[in-house]
Formats: C-alpha cells, structure tokens, sequence
C-alpha cells in the first residue's frame, strides 16, 4: 500500500528534471481524462446522455440495435427493421467489425457510447502528444497541441457521430507509425498497418482518405529529402496499403456492393455545407455571422454539418509562430497541407474545389466540403506545437519574433477582431442575435491576451514548479477558451429517455408493427415537419422523435417500418419511397403491399392509426405483370393497384416465369427472421410468392433445397417463381464479399502476427 501511496506522490508531484519533462504520456492522459470529466461531468457518471441531432437519430439507435443483435447471438449484416430491409454491416458507419464496440456491449449504453466517443478523442490527443513530442522535442507543446485536438469544436461536435470519432482517433496515431515504417521498415510498417486498419474500420471514408493523402505526402517528402532508402519508402507505403485495405476486406468488399446498389452514383453530392465564404472570421470570432437554433445551439449561415470549428485562439497564435518562427520543411509541408484543406472547405465558395471535383469526378460520391476542416485540424494543432517549441527551446529569456515582432502580429490579430465586429454589426443577417459577435470578439481578445502573456512567462521562468504550473495554467486557458466559445455544442438530457422498449410499452399499437408482421408509416408531411423542427427544449424534442418512431427511433422499440435514415440507401426503394415525398401520391395499394398496418393519424401527429388492409410480409399467387422500370413505378401507385391481384416484373423474367395463369399459390406455414425467410406453399400450378422485403444481391432463394432466381418484384421487392405442388421455400442472406473477404482478412491477419514475431525475435 506505502508503495502505490509513494507512486501517486510521485504521479502529482512537480519535481522533475525540466518543466518540460513533467508533462509525461501518463499525466497527460490522465488531464485529459479530468478535462473531459470538467466538461461533461453529467454524461461521464451515468444520469445524462448526448442526443443532438444524429447522436439521438443515428447513432444510439444503431448502436442500440448492434447491441441487440449481438445479445441475439447474431452478426447484424441486414437491418429489416428499416426501410423494408437494407444492409446494415455494409453501411460501414455502423462500426460492427470495429472490435472496441466490444466494450459497450456490456456496460448501460447511455453511458459507454458517449464515454467510447470521448474515449477516442482522448486517444487522439495523446496521439498527437507523441507526434508533436517527436517533431518537436517538447513535451509541452505536445500537451498544448494534444488538448486543441481533442476538444476543439469541429471534434467536440463530432461526438453524435461514433464513426467520426473513432477515425479521428486514430489519426495522429497512423501519422505516427507510418512515417516510423517508412523510414525504418520491418516490425514499424505492421504497427502502421495495425493502426490503419482500425481506423479504417470506423466507416468514416473522408477522414480517412485525408489520412492517407497526408501519409502520402509524407512519404513522397521522404523519397525528394533522401532521408530514408527509396526503396524501403516505396516499398513499406505499398505494403501499408496494400495490408491495410486486405485485413480490412470483410468491411471494404461489402460496403463496395452496397455502393453499387445505392442512390449514390458520380454526381450525387451537392455543394451545401461548405464553409461559407466568412467562414475563416470563426477562427477568430467563433459567433461571427453565427445564429442561436434548436435547443440554443450557434449555427453558421449556410454551413449546418457542425455547429462550430473554433479551434481557440491559441491555436492561431501558435500556428502562425510556427509557420514564422520555425524553419524546416516539416513546417512548409504542414502549412501547404492547411492552405490547401482551408480553400477545399470552401466548396464552392473558393476555386480550388471545383477544380479538385472535376479533375477526379469520382470525388463528388461524398458530400459536405467542410469536412476538409478534419484534416486541417490535425496539421494545425502540429505546426501550433511548433509554435510553442519556439519558445519552451529558448534559453535567452526572449519570445519567438522578438517584443516588436510579436506585438506588430497580435495587434494585426486584435484589429482583424474588431473589424469583424464592426462588418457584422453593418451588414447584419436576419437572425443574428444582438450583441452575440462582440461579446464572442471581446471576450476572445481577452484570452489571446491572456495566452501571450503566459507564453511570455514560459521563457521567462527558471524555477521547474513554476515553470509546470505555468505549463499547467496554459492548458486550462486553452480548455476554457475550446469550453467557452459560446452556448454549449453538445447538450445533453436525461439519460432515461433512451430506455429501450419505452414507447413501445407506452404507447400500445395494434397491431404492432413487428418484423415479418406488419410495418409502421409516418405520414409524409409530418415526417418533414420533424426533420425540420425547431424545438427549444431537446428533451422534449426527443420524446417526440421517439412517440413518432421518427428517423431510427423505432430500432429503440423493435418497430418495422417502410423508411429511416442512413447514408446508403438501396437505389430501388429510393426510386419507390421517394414519390410519397416528391408527388402527391396516396398510394393506398402500395402501403397495403409493405405491410403498412400503422400510419400516422390525420388529425394528431403523435398518434397512430391502423390500416386493416395492410397484407403479411409474404404472399402468393399474384398474375405477373412483365414491365420497364418506368412502367412499373407508374403501375404500383396507380389508385387500382391491387398487390393481391397483380405484381410486376422486369421484362427479363418472362423467360423464368413463363406465361402468366391464375393458379391459387397458398402460404401453408412461414417463419420470419432478420436474415432467413422460410415457407411452405401449396400451388395448383407454376406461381410465384411474393415477399415484401427489398431486394438485394446477397439474398438468395432456394425451392426444395434447389437454387432458383430472386425475382426484382414491384421494382424494389423481392418474388421466388414456384413449381405446381408442395414445395420448401428458402431465402437466405448470404453475404458472398464479406465471406471471401473475412478469409482474405484471417490469412493477412496470420501473416502479420507471423511477422511482429519473427520481428520480436530479432531476425527481421
């Protein structure tokens, strides 16, 4: 016990050689933990939970039901709970192969999802601790940077996206490793691999495409300099890549299948959310044309991805003292790396992009230009903690760019400041909230002010306790600052409201909407009144969410229903679902086709309506229809569509189904689960069974143990052509990419723990 008491003195204690060297790996992580803690002291001991936006839309309800499905004793490769069924390991962003989802499996999920999001963030910031260490020599930059990295605003609002943080995470860390295993191969080049594989199992392409291209430059930079073996260069980038993409084969092979099936194709992406052309004032004033929304949340005109990117006005001064103060071509590079993120985020609102978006066409696959801001902001925090270098590196007792130097340059900062009070204040936005930019303005000038004088001290200071609790002030004005930019990003609410099955125990439907059973609409115009609402209180605002099953809400209460909200959609159903929103369609034939056994009530939004003509997931002995895809779109929401009469078929299927008859096919027995569909049917002669189940390539139908097509019916649906008789019907989702793709991955896998050995033993 004397032994761990003497440790933990020894932990806190602010004797050290230098001051600098205080700051060690494990006192950083732990002040990254209590500074997580000072921030979101609700969420991290258990009463509160994150809900903004897609946290409470997407990404808990996802999470909720991978769990689910884990308890199930299943690997969830098929969602059916949503938009009549749709891949769900496939999406990628759902994170079902990431292993550390592992841990919320068996912890409350109200509070491991959000303390494994701010988990990697705090992963992250060590990450960049090391890296800056490493480039810089001082641990105290590594600190400063470290903190900017995982608790500026762009990150800090990527908390409601799991996927997000989990990639940002395990940036600094691949920066890190790769550049060890371009320069000194063997064992190093497995240990980028290992980190390049995790992140890329988050499902979160962009960041790790800018990942990838910063590693690129990194090792084109290596093979121009001549500091490492061209050939060791060349061949350890290739192998990282190369062994990255094949250990990680059972996600990438099948997220490739479903981007070939879904709505997104070249030229999908629009150009909303850029940053706005004003957008490089909210490094400065992070409220400048900035306006309160829901639940008094700061947006910015036009640019609603993220509600901020405030990365803290020390992360200005320091980055722009790196770039002038310090030589060396690791700075030139980190500081084209920004210039050239800082003009992509501008979208369209800059020249750089459009030029990008038509040289490689393929680009436009991905929406949202502002998500350049993810990689700026790990070269940023790098070249700040060469800002700081430049002072912790002095021993003459003078700052970087001398007294006049650095007060010509925060004058520049303080007037770049009121001029943007002074443009906002005349040329006013409608919903600009008074006063919001000068207090945002004043009160960020007083922090740089603040900063300049600590860094100041840095240089000044030779007593080592002085010099850390220096060291320590600056990290918490850092904090404060990222803490105070305005209104809180990332509210939370009572952890209670996520309980799972709540609604579905409150809100009694009859008959549920149970998969297999029947399925669950939101009328159309109510369902874009919420996406687009404006409720103060986002508590409330949740319940109401949940009362209407909107988004995916109704994965919480295990409710089917015909639409939700994810990323990649299959095209098919897209093409159908779409027209309830686009036209004024009623399309009572086709609700009665998906099962729709619930809909929303004309008269009050929160409550529901039975449909007694919704029909059963399968059914049989419709008379095909042979039509083009125009055809049959126009044919299934005709007002006389008759889905127990008639169902339509590509042209091509006239060759499988033959001449159409009006033999009886009767369903004798059918049993339902999430990736197998089982029936037994009695036909008087050759028919058809219709399931009303999207259609996908990995499913496939077997007829008394035989392979048989899967016909496309009603466009997006599935039918299975049936011989005279009594016959077995089985329709199997058989993820053909993930399986070739899972044994790609074992043998890489083999290979790579084969190669870390021989590495250990000291023979390669």
């Amino acid at each position: 016990m004397e032994a761990w008491k003497d440790k933990l003195r020894d932990f806190v204690s602010l004797r050290a050689a230098s001051a600098d060297e205080w700051f060690t790996p494990g006192r950083f992580a732990a002040l990254l933990a209590l500074l997580f803690l000072g921030q979101y002291p609700g969420v991290l001991l258990g009463g509160q939970s994150f809900v903004l936006r897609d946290y409470g839309l997407y990404s808990f309800p996802v999470a909720a039901h991978w769990r689910e499905s884990f308890w199930q004793g299943e690997l969830p490769l098929w969602n059916p709970l949503n938009n009549c069924g749709l891949p769900f390991l496939a999406q990628w962003s759902t994170l079902v192969l990431y292993p550390p989802t592992l841990g919320y499996m068996f912890l409350p999920l109200t509070w491991a999802l959000p303390a494994f999001c701010m988990a990697h963030l705090a992963w992250g910031g060590l990450g960049v601790f090391f890296l800056t260490r490493r480039w810089t020599g001082s641990a105290t930059a590594g600190a400063v940077a470290g903190v900017v990295f995982a608790f500026n605003t762009l990150f800090i609002n990527s908390l409601v996206w799991p996927h997000y943080c989990v990639a940002i995470g395990w940036m600094p860390w691949i920066v890190l490793a790769a550049e060890r295993g371009l320069r000194e191969g063997g064992r190093r080049v497995l240990w980028a691999v290992a980190a390049g594989a995790m992140q890329m199992l988050s499902g979160m392409p962009e960041i790790i495409l800018l990942t990838w291209l910063l590693v690129t430059g990194m090792a084109g930079w290596l093979l121009l300099r001549g500091t490492a073996p061209p050939l060791r260069v060349l061949a350890g980038f290739a192998a990282q890549v190369t062994l990255v993409a094949a250990l990680c084969a059972p996600q990438i092979a099948p997220f490739l299948q479903l981007m070939a099936e879904s709505h997104r194709s070249v030229g999908f992406a629009d150009d909303r959310w850029s940053m706005p052309g004003t957008g490089f004032a909210n490094f400065l004033v992070p409220l400048f044309y900035s306006y309160s929304s829901r639940g008094g949340v700061f947006y910015q005109y036009y640019q609603h991805l993220v509600s901020s990117y405030y990365a803290g006005v020390a992360l200005v001064w320091l980055a722009l003292l790196g770039i002038l103060a310090w030589r060396g071509a690791r700075v030139g590079g980190l500081t084209a790396a920004s210039g050239v993120c800082l003009l992509l985020a501008l979208g369209e609102n800059g020249f750089l992009f459009p030029l990008l978006k038509a040289g490689v066409p393929a680009l436009s696959v991905a929406r949202y230009p502002v998500k350049f801001l993810y990689l700026f902001m790990l070269t940023a925090c790098l070249l700040a903690g060469f800002g700081l270098a430049s002072y912790t590196r002095r021993a003459t007792g003078k700052p970087p760019l001398g007294a006049l130097g650095q007060g010509v340059l925060l004058g520049v900062l303080l007037l770049l400041m009121a001029g943007l009070v002074w443009f906002a204040e005349a040329n006013p936005m409608p919903r600009d909230t008074p006063g919001a930019t000068l207090r945002s303005a004043l009160s960020r000038a007083a922090i740089l002010a603040a900063t300049v004088a600590l860094l100041w001290q840095l240089v000044r200071t030779a007593s080592v306790a002085r010099g850390v609790l220096g060291r320590l002030a600056l990290l918490a004005l850092v904090w404060f600052d990222l803490r105070t930019q305005g209104p809180p990003i990332m509210p939370s609410i009572p952890a209670k409201v996520f309980e799972q099955g709540m609604i579905r125990r409150d809100v009694p439907l009859d008959p549920f909407p149970a998969h297999g059973r029947a399925r669950l609409m939101l009328k159309p115009d109510v369902d874009m009144e919420l996406h687009f609402a404006a409720v103060s209180d986002p508590e409330k605002e949740f319940l109401v969410n949940r009362a209407t099953f909107f988004s995916n809400c109704n994965l919480l209460d295990g409710v089917s229903k015909v639409n939700g909200f994810y990323s990649l959609l299959l095209k098919r159903h897209e093409d159908v679902f779409s027209r309830f929103y686009r036209q004024s369609f009623e399309g009572a034939g086709l609700k009665d086709f998906m099962g729709v056994a619930q809909y929303t009530d004309p008269n009050n939004q929160l409550e529901w309506k039975p449909r007694a003509t919704h029909l059963p997931l399968l059914t049989a002995g419709q008379r095909p229809e042979f039509a083009t895809p125009a055809a049959t779109l126009a044919g299934i929401f005709r007002d006389d569509f008759n889905p127990t009469q008639v169902v339509y078929l590509p042209l091509e299927a006239r060759q499988v189904v033959g001449v159409a008859t009006d033999g009886a096919v009767r369903i004798v027995s059918s049993r339902v689960g999430s990736h197998r569909v089982e029936a037994e049917v009695e036909a008087d002669q050759a028919g058809l069974l219709v399931i009303a189940q999207c259609h996908y390539p990995s499913w496939r139908a077997h007829v008394n143990d035989a392979r048989v097509p899967l016909l496309p019916a009603n466009h997006a649906f599935q039918a299975v052509p049936v011989p005279a008789g009594r016959s077995r019907v089985s329709v199997i989702y058989t993820d053909k990419p993930f399986l070739l793709g899972g044994a790609a991955s074992a043998t890489v896998l083999c290979l790579c723990l084969a190669g870390m050995r021989w590495g250990r033993n000291g023979t390669g």
